[in-house]
């Protein structure tokens, strides 16, 4: 064949990525280069850049995983496709070489025999979007709220480290584990951290709704293969005896200031209903149920809650107070839905009430523990209702399963707590009465202590005189606690300060001291 004429012209093709540098799946160009300008056109098709062969210009079908392997290939039949069109284009132009005058002309010929069809990456497996479904599908009430709150911990994690993706097929030990560690640092909206029995619960939610993402057969990763199950919950730094500080049960004495206080509207609403949860030592979340009609026999005396909202077990709850009898009454079939700002509102009955206890506690927040003091009206909260109801029942002699059946708890630690630790104080108790004279030789059952000596003048000096006024004082304010329902730290305060008073010089009898019977 004799070849009548010879072109050259400028007419190339290449392949970049719209973002080489991104760990999310980025747009491929074609990039066509036509008498010294370039044009860029989407191929309509993604691709990881870590899964992208700069050299080859093609995507990588090798050592990763299989949908991967499936998406870059249809990727790499879209490029192929783009390559074919050019080269018929190209054979075009070389029988058109006038065409090359017109760029623009150029690149219209090539789009329309590129002739692509849109095409985005095969639909992948959103942990967060699968959490949100499955939480949405199985949860209800105030547990939905939280655990959704859980699913937006993730989001922020995904969205603050965009080396790792919200996605199934990219899940691993180190996701999961530096998700968990960054729950640790995150912040409320008020600037704090977040307490750590918050972040804990999140974990563990987490991890077990993961788990049962894992055995569903559409999942593409695998439980046993991540390890996920090694990642650590963030530890509770602080000892367990001192865990429940800050939820201190109220005493019989400021359950009775809140009883008689006087109050109104709002305040009275979430006051009564406190109230009732100390006497029934129900959640606030079941009290629509125990305040319903068709729950209350009252030739029985008995409310049965059939299924609670959180433990989803029964509850048996007697009505035989008169006091709890009259809040029912009150409240029977008129409750429609829970009140609004309820803590708040107990608070501040809280403090118009008196109820200004100064409270010792241990907090963590993160991994940060922190020693703190408030008054019990700051602390006040609704679920306090319950422990307060669980510590009197205990202190009144009231047996384990009594008290489990009332409150529908099964196997709740709660309850083991406030049982272990006054068993702990009676032990004690009982202790203290062998102690007296174990290391005296004579035999005598009590402890001497050394006379103190009088000054020169025969005058008691005035640093005794006010230690013994300080004790008594001591034991007269102990003393008129003890109207209430027993506190064995209180009695043995109080029976420690006699035996210190004992060798101390008498003063004024007005702080006679009347032993507790």
């Amino acid at each position: 064949m004799e070849v009548l004429q010879q072109h050259f012209f400028d007419l190339s093709l290449n392949y970049n990525l719209r973002n080489p540098k991104s760990k999310r799946p980025t747009i491929v160009y074609a990039v066509f280069r036509i008498s010294g300008k370039q044009y860029k056109i989407n191929i309509g098709a993604k691709v990881y850049p870590n899964q992208w062969d700069s050299r080859l210009q093609m995507p990588i079908i090798h050592n990763i995983s299989n949908l991967d392997v499936d998406n870059n290939r249809i990727v790499l039949a879209q490029i192929n496709q783009t390559r074919l069109a050019f080269d018929n284009v190209r054979s075009y132009i070389c029988n058109n070489p006038h065409e090359l005058e017109y760029p623009k002309r150029c690149l219209e010929i090539i789009k329309q025999n590129f002739n692509l069809k849109p095409y985005t990456m095969k639909n992948r497996d959103s942990i967060t979007q699968w959490l949100m479904g499955y939480i949405e599908a199985n949860k209800r009430g105030n547990t939905l709220v939280k655990e959704l709150q859980n699913v937006n911990f993730l989001r922020r994690f995904f969205k603050e480290h965009s080396q790792y993706q919200d996605d199934f097929t990219q899940i691993s030990f180190e996701m999961i584990n530096d998700a968990f560690r960054y729950m640790e640092q995150m912040k409320q909206p008020n600037g704090k951290q977040y307490a750590v029995s918050t972040i804990r619960e999140a974990q563990k939610k987490l991890k077990a709704a993961l788990k049962v993402a894992a055995g569903r057969e559409f999942r593409k990763f695998n439980w046993q293969a991540t390890e996920i199950d090694e990642v650590q919950i963030t530890k509770n730094l602080i000892p367990k005896p001192e865990r429940g500080a800050k939820n201190a049960p109220l005493t019989a004495d400021e359950v009775a200031k809140l009883r008689e206080y006087e109050c109104s509207g709002s305040s009275k609403v979430a006051r009564d209903l406190f109230l009732i949860q100390c006497y029934t030592g129900q959640r606030k979340s079941d009290l629509m149920q125990l305040l319903d009609s068709k729950n209350i026999d009252w030739s029985k005396g008995i409310i049965t809650v059939n299924k609670q909202t959180k433990g989803k077990c029964a509850a048996y709850i007697p009505i035989k107070d008169t006091l709890l009898v009259n809040l029912i009454k009150n409240y029977e079939g008129q409750l429609q839905r829970l009140p609004v700002k309820y803590n708040d509102n107990l608070r501040k009955v809280a403090k118009n009430a008196g109820l200004t206890r100064v409270v010792e506690y241990t907090e963590q927040r993160g991994k940060i523990v922190e020693a703190h003091k408030g008054h019990i009206h700051e602390l006040i909260h609704n679920h306090l209702g319950r422990h307060t109801f669980i510590s009197r029942m205990a202190e009144a002699g009231a047996r384990k399963d009594e008290i489990k059946s009332i409150t529908g708890h099964t196997c709740d630690s709660t309850v083991d707590d406030i049982y272990t630790h006054i068993d702990q104080l009676k032990a004690a108790q009982k202790g203290a009465e062998h102690q007296r004279g174990l290391y005296d030789t004579k035999g005598n059952d009590t402890v001497s202590f050394p006379q103190q000596a009088a000054s020169n003048n025969g005058v008691v000096d005035s640093g005794i005189l006010d230690t013994v006024v300080d004790l008594k004082i001591k034991c007269r304010d102990l003393q008129r606690e003890k109207q209430e329902l027993a506190s064995i730290i209180a009695r043995q305060e109080y029976e420690d300060a006699i035996e210190e008073i004992a060798w101390l010089p008498p003063i004024e009898e007005d702080f006679v001291i009347h032993p507790i019977g």
